[in-house]
């Protein structure tokens, strides 16, 4: 995920069709941490898919005083400029091939501030300028558009997708939805029913739909699921991908990787870790927390991991899905 100030801390000047890549700063420690990342992408041959998250209040792409962390912005053409620049930094100067597709803003059904413009419209617009951006820079060929990143509300909507179906089918190139509403009380049938309603949204515009992050339902904030370590959660894990992968997906990226700070200040204060990943952090960075103390060593695996690592291994990139009906729901 990436920040527009990790490179353009400052607007490049007044004019968004024109950009002072003098005033950008590709430099960056954010930006060098991401280039070891993509290095490491492009090592590996993994297909990478860049999300930008949004802007910050009382920024030059988000002018309003608002609470909050994050908000998609509301200078688009601003934004649109500042995204294209970034990516043609990735593709045309590090030249970067690991990198396939793009989303613009994550989960855009509630981060943009409502005012009086619906949500949807706002993305929709947005991504319509953007699409016109990277076409003008010829950048557009080079990657697909990941569009909605909508979250399911934590009941299950598909509103956000359906309007995004609607009025970006034609310049989308792939629609994804979170979820974070499943549990080891839900059947199968309701997993598979949400998503496949999903699927036909999709489908009907002539697109796949991928679930772009998925946890557990034991949410307790955005940093932490209660499940976390419970060897059963594997299981859960496991079956959510497989009933997803029945209904129609075209895949399901698990959020997240490894257990990290949202921030750089977050990491100097050693506060609000996001403890979600397949594996563990720094184990001095667990120091303070009485129930990780029986880390042995830095990165240790959850259960979890071993679980998700199975479909990771057998499950390969372009295969084909042969639903099978058990007759259990469980």
């Amino acid at each position: 995920m990436i920040l527009p100030e990790w490179y353009e801390p400052e607007n490049d000047n007044d004019n968004p069709d024109i950009t002072n890549r003098n005033n950008l700063t590709f430099t960056s420690p954010e930006m060098n941490s991401l280039y070891k990342v993509l290095d490491f992408a492009e090592q590996k041959k993994i297909a990478v898919t860049l999300t930008f998250w949004g802007a910050r209040p009382k920024t030059f792409l988000f002018t309003k005083n608002a609470e909050g962390w994050l908000f998609g912005p509301d200078q688009y053409e601003e934004w649109a400029e500042n995204l294209s620049a970034c990516l043609k930094h990735l593709l045309k100067d590090k030249k970067y091939t690991c990198i396939h597709e793009v989303t613009p803003v994550n989960e855009p059904d509630w981060s943009f501030s409502k005012d009086s413009v619906d949500q949807a419209e706002q993305y929709i617009r947005m991504c319509r300028i953007l699409d016109k951006r990277l076409r003008k820079d010829r950048l557009r060929k080079l990657v697909k558009l990941n569009l909605s990143d909508n979250s399911d509300g934590g009941y299950g909507t598909h509103a956000f997708l359906e309007k995004c179906t609607a009025g970006l089918g034609n310049i989308a190139d792939i629609f994804n939805s979170h979820t974070y509403i499943f549990g080891y009380e839900t059947p199968n049938s309701r997993i598979k029913e949400w998503e496949a309603k999903n699927v036909e949204l999709a489908a009907a515009a002539g697109k796949k739909h991928f679930i772009g992050e998925f946890g557990s339902n034991q949410t307790a904030g955005s940093t932490r699921q209660r499940d976390i370590d419970n060897y059963e959660r594997g299981v859960l894990m496991a079956r959510i991908v497989i009933n997803l992968l029945n209904a129609g997906a075209a895949g399901a990226s698990y959020w997240s990787l490894l257990d990290q700070y949202y921030s750089k200040e977050e990491a100097l204060k050693h506060r609000n870790m996001q403890q979600l990943g397949l594996w563990r952090y720094l184990k001095k960075e667990y120091a303070n927390d009485s129930i990780y103390a029986f880390l042995k060593e830095d990165y240790q695996v959850r259960p979890q991991y071993y679980a998700f690592g199975l479909l990771g291994n057998t499950v390969e990139r372009g295969d084909r899905i042969y639903p099978l009906e058990t007759g259990n729901d469980f």
